[in-house]
């Protein structure tokens, strides 16, 4: 191995140990307290160093979120792969795109912690979706007036379901109901989009991080220890 390329898996490993470190302490206590101090001493770096990778604390918390938007997109993509209809490929990232909004706990953690909920939503990456929407209008499966538009109305559409699966004020019972919605806009049936959304969605790969379990102050552990002492005492 070259010096050289020997240097630059270090740095990629800081880099990740910096990330690591930022995103666990974050969803422990919040996002407005914890320092630098803090998170290069979880890296096991010195202070310093944080400054090599990132200008500020904000800097580290985006590429939190720009990490966890990555790794969305490479298990949508291992979902999607083996799927050649363009309008099954859209079904199919629809739900698991409103799935992951419903239920990848690290990402919506990640945003309750740092006070930061209101951010743009866990999303396919924008140009993928405008070459999906583009493969289905070619290949004669989506009818639509205009791509330009189509393309985006549907980011708004999926942008907006996405908050509002996180707040609650949609339930999981709705994905299949908005995804057939949103399907039927871009000029498919509803015998044709009903079929695709009741088709089975493939394994879903795990995310590669689990979220870390809040720390529990230690006067809390006390009381429910006197708690269960009089219970068997």
């Amino acid at each position: 191995m070259s010096k050289l390329t020997e240097a630059t898996e270090k740095r990629e490993r800081t880099r990740q140990a910096l990330l690591d470190a930022t995103r666990a302490i974050v969803c422990e206590r919040g996002y407005d307290n914890i320092s630098i101090t803090e998170i290069t001493r979880r890296a096991n770096v010195a202070t310093g160093t944080f400054y090599n990778y990132f200008p500020s604390k904000q800097r580290a918390f985006e590429a939190v979120l720009a990490e966890i938007k990555r790794q969305f997109n490479i298990r949508l993509d291992e979902v999607r792969e083996r799927i050649q209809d363009p309008a099954l490929r859209m079904a199919t990232t629809l739900r698991f795109t409103f799935q992951e909004a419903s239920e990848n706990h690290e990402w919506n953690m990640f945003l309750d912690y740092s006070g930061r909920q209101n951010r743009p939503p866990i999303l396919q990456d924008e140009a993928r979706l405008r070459d999906d929407l583009e493969l289905g209008v070619r290949g004669g499966r989506f009818q639509v007036d205009s791509l330009e538009l189509t393309h985006t109305l549907v980011v708004s559409m999926i942008r907006q379901v996405n908050l509002d699966l996180r707040a609650k004020r949609l339930s999981v019972e709705t994905i299949d109901r908005v995804s057939k919605s949103i399907m039927k806009m871009l000029g498919l049936t509803e015998i044709v989009t009903r079929g695709l959304i009741q088709a089975p969605l493939p394994s879903r790969p795990a995310p590669r991080h689990r979220p870390p379990t809040p720390e529990v102050p230690a006067n809390v552990v006390v009381l429910k220890e006197v708690a269960a002492d009089r219970e068997t005492g």
